[in-house]
């Protein structure tokens, strides 16, 4: 029984770390997403300015 027990926490605590990191990794994708989808909308920006200017 207690082999069981010890193969179930392990599995359990491994569940949980997977979790947690695939949560962490998510996050710095789509904060990465966002960051580079605010530089081209600045790109759009100057460029429109820049045709305006001319």
């Amino acid at each position: 029984m207690i082999f069981m027990e010890t193969l179930i926490c392990i599995l359990l605590a491994y569940l949980c770390l997977y979790a947690l990191i695939a949560r962490i990794c998510k996050c710095i994708e789509h904060c990465a997403s966002a960051k580079g989808y605010a530089k081209l909308e600045e790109v759009k920006i100057l460029a429109k300015e820049q045709s305006k200017g001319e």
